[in-house]
């Protein structure tokens, strides 16, 4: 298979939590609707046009699949990057959390059919406990411009998406983005064993996420199934898991992974240490 390769512009679309909350998404009001004829997630993240032996309302679904999918991912990524790390004040990660709760609620009454999605993630997460706290901030900076990506990948389908998930992927952004990002691992003044701790415990946190993501991948299968009536034929069913688990590393992993800023944060604090990733990234990005 071809890589397909989604390209970010060469500049930043939005460049500060501010002027990304001038765009008023009320995503806290008392009443929460989702627009289920629109898709969820930008096609950068995905990647349901490539599957074009799926009738376009079965494309739609899956990618309505991926969204939900998308609020218990951002879960486990809270839970993995550890309390007060994801680069706002506590205040506001408990109002990001309160969103994905109100996000799923709102998909579980609207949606039509079971979804089901990997978890609890508590107990997920807690398989990686005892990464370094240096490890958690290596995977805390990572999401933040990750997130970046998704703004920006949002921004460029804005007319065509759900406006609150929209507003969902521009909040990821508001909550995660630091005034310096990168502080963090700029500063430090950790020992060389301590670097190579915190980059083996990042690239397990990386590799744990994808095997989680590879069982949501799975069971987004099932549901689209569920929502066909049917099964799709081996060949398409297997096509399909194979696009969606490059779809949910590039979203994730990639997305963050690749990001310049992120990239030259890592490498000043240890040369080499994307040196695996790189023929990945270039395959499934």
């Amino acid at each position: 298979m071809r890589s397909m390769t989604y390209s970010f512009p060469t500049a930043d679309v939005l460049t500060s939590a501010e002027e990304v909350a001038l765009l008023d998404w009320d995503l806290l009001g008392p009443v929460l609707r989702l627009d289920f004829g629109r898709p969820f997630m930008p096609e950068a993240l995905a990647r349901t046009a490539a599957l074009a032996f799926l009738a376009p309302e079965e494309r739609r679904a899956l990618n309505l699949i991926r969204g939900n999918a998308h609020l218990t991912i951002m879960a486990l990524l809270d839970e993995l990057v550890g309390p007060g790390r994801q680069g706002g004040p506590r205040a506001g990660v408990s109002v990001h959390g309160e969103l994905l709760r109100r996000f799923r609620r709102a998909f579980v009454d609207g949606f039509g059919a079971v979804c089901e999605t990997i978890g609890p993630v508590a107990p997920l997460a807690a398989h990686h406990a005892s990464a370094p706290p240096l490890a958690r901030a290596v995977l805390g900076e990572h999401v933040t411009w990750m997130a970046k990506r998704h703004v920006q990948a949002a921004v460029l389908n804005a007319r065509t998406l759900d406006p609150a998930f929209a507003g969902l992927l521009m909040q990821h952004w508001v909550e995660r983005a630091p005034r310096a990002a990168g502080t963090v691992l700029q500063a430090t003044e950790a020992a060389p064993s301590e670097i190579d701790a915190a980059i083996a415990g990042y690239r397990r946190l990386c590799a744990g996420l994808s095997e989680a993501m590879q069982t949501q991948a799975l069971l987004d299968m099932a549901a689209l199934e569920r929502v066909r009536g049917r099964a799709l034929p081996a060949e398409a069913r297997e096509q399909t898991l194979l696009v969606q688990h490059h779809a949910y590393w590039w979203s994730y992993i990639g997305t963050g992974l690749t990001h310049p800023r992120f990239a030259a944060s890592l490498r000043r604090l240890a040369p080499g240490a994307l040196s695996e990733f790189d023929g990945i990234a270039a395959v499934l990005g």
